[in-house]
């Protein structure tokens, strides 16, 4: 065995995922695939994560792998009574607090706190660093709607100045973050999620002449993707008379209001597919992706589209903007709204005999900006951090 790969097997990396209202999600993508590439190169691997009806397949997959789990349950920890047992000395065996004891004594080199949105780990932050547990955070999205009162920016000053390094999916959350906090955050670097398509085979522009077709793929949750801004533009009489069709696939709470607002409208071009596992299969069916969210980090589908060379157009939410160059590669609607959201399809409109050519340029430039393997490279990262 090589020396490299001797310090290998002695290291030990714990992650925390932070999302507790679904069992998966795009913001787990990263954690997950770096937990198999460290678990890989021998890395040991302890994982704390929310408890679920039912263990994610990917979980099981992580632990047939090598990796180790505990569970906790918020629900349990938030009720009253369980806080007030918990002040006179007796402890339950699912909660936060016993999580970070296992953690603890396992002497890990580092822990990843992994959020769904950048705050998410505020207390998970404060319990490592009263334990003495060195941790890093990963930030997937952040929310200009969400503001600290003076206890939570104590506490989340605190979170930040504890942690060894901070990465975020684009620099617009890092920089929210920080006005959020009135503080810089620092260290902090950009990472880049893994994606589910292929960075070397060509997916066929669709031989469909009538029509434009755009995909929408996110989450039916209305709050942060605002699909409903999308059907009221929709609804307008000229978007009603042009050939121009929205595939909307996902899944998610608010999928029957989505429906409902079709039929309240009476669109007849726009499509509720569902969740599609095979994202080739969209891209091969569409000549591009639209997103008219109100909240983001940067979104994998993005990537994906521009990867299977098609045009993005995005609501300047996050970090969506990022990649795309305006015109060229994409359109961007400065805000998440009506108006704007109209006036980037009519930009599209104009320009929709040049949407092959876009999407190519977009593959190109995307292929530049996203490393092949953004899971090896974070591994590489964070195996640094533990050296500190």
């Amino acid at each position: 065995m090589s020396v490299s790969a001797q310090a290998s097997k002695s290291r030990h990396v714990g992650m925390i995922a932070c999302m507790e209202h679904s069992p998966w999600g795009g913001c787990e993508w990263l954690w997950t695939e770096t937990a198999f590439e460290l678990l890989n190169r021998g890395v040991k691997v302890s994982i704390v994560t929310k408890e679920w009806e039912e263990t994610p397949e990917i979980h099981q997959k992580l632990k047939a792998a090598g990796a180790t789990f505990i569970t906790f349950s918020p629900d349990r920890e938030a009720h009253w009574l369980i806080r007030r047992v918990m002040k006179w000395g007796i402890q339950f065996s699912r909660t936060r607090a016993k999580s970070v004891e296992w953690l603890k004594s396992r002497c890990p080199d580092i822990v990843l706190i992994s959020q769904a949105s950048n705050w998410d780990g505020v207390d998970w932050m404060n319990r490592c660093l009263e334990s003495g547990i060195p941790y890093a955070t990963l930030s997937h999205s952040a929310s200009e709607y969400f503001w600290p009162n003076e206890s939570q920016l104590r506490k989340m000053r605190e979170g930040v100045n504890g942690a060894i390094h901070h990465y975020y999916v684009s620099d617009a959350n890092k920089q929210l973050s920080e006005k959020q906090i009135a503080a810089s955050i620092s260290p902090a670097s950009i990472v880049r999620n893994p994606v589910r398509v292929s960075r070397t085979k060509i997916i066929e522009w669709p031989l469909i002449l009538e029509e434009v077709r755009l995909a929408f793929p996110a989450r039916y949750e209305l709050h942060d993707k605002g699909q409903y801004l999308l059907l009221e533009v929709l609804a307008m009489e000229k978007w009603r008379s042009r050939a121009l069709s929205i595939s909307l696939y996902g899944a998610g709470p608010h999928q029957k209001i989505i429906e409902e607002l079709v039929h309240f409208y009476r669109l007849t071009s726009v499509k509720i597919v569902g969740y599609e596992k095979d994202v080739e299969k969209i891209w091969a069916a569409h000549h591009g992706l639209i997103l008219t969210s109100r909240v983001e980090g940067l979104p994998i589908s993005i990537v994906e589209a521009m990867l299977c060379g098609r045009v993005c157009l995005v609501t300047d939410a996050g970090g969506n903007k990022e990649l795309i160059e305006e015109g060229v590669t994409g359109w961007v609607a400065p805000f998440y709204s009506v108006a704007s959201i109209d006036e980037m399809l009519e930009k599209m409109w104009a320009k929709r005999k040049l949407l092959s050519e876009m999407g190519v340029e977009a593959r190109e430039q995307v292929l530049k900006k996203i490393p092949e393997r953004p899971e090896s490279e974070f591994a590489d990262d964070l195996m640094r951090m533990s050296g500190k």
